[in-house]
């Protein structure tokens, strides 16, 4: 094809280059996985049929940038035994380079917990547990990207209110 004065025409450079650019802003997007830790866990009431705990989990942003975890899916095990599991949707923003913290709501029948909780040491003394599963963030508004987490040890056991 040719253009005036019987010059061959160029085509424009600009999609070429804002191509570039977003693959270019893409790359530089890529997050590093927030880390989850159990900070503690409270058994909040006992009744007839269910026992109801609280989780309270911590995250560290590793990232320089504030990122938003929009979804936490967990599996607690508690002796060896899976006592709760689930999904939380509270949104959680953390500033890069810090911590912050959520409280999971844990019930799981009293029938299904039997033998673990006869396996269970007294309140106030440490249990070991796993927990497990991924945390969901929003990488900025075009697509939430999910990471796996699993941490183990020991913790304390806190008693129900009187």
């Amino acid at each position: 094809m040719t253009g005036q004065l019987g010059r061959p025409r160029r085509r424009p450079r600009w999609p070429f280059l804002l191509a570039l650019a977003l693959l270019a802003g893409c790359a530089s997007l890529r997050l590093e996985p927030p880390q989850v830790n159990l900070l503690s866990l409270a058994v909040e009431d006992v009744t007839l049929s269910h026992i109801n705990l609280t989780a309270q989990l911590r995250f560290y942003n590793p990232n320089p940038e504030p990122l938003t975890i929009t979804e936490v899916r967990y599996q607690l095990e508690l002796a060896d035994e899976i006592v709760a599991e689930g999904r939380s949707r509270l949104p959680v923003t953390v500033a890069g380079g810090e911590t912050g913290t959520t409280e999971l709501r844990l019930s799981s029948a009293y029938w299904d917990l039997f033998a673990t909780l006869q396996a269970l040491p007294a309140a106030g003394q440490e249990v070991r547990y796993r927990i497990s599963g991924s945390v969901q963030v929003d990488a900025g508004g075009l697509w939430d990207e999910r990471f796996p987490f699993q941490r183990q040890g020991l913790i304390p056991l806190h008693p129900p209110p009187p």
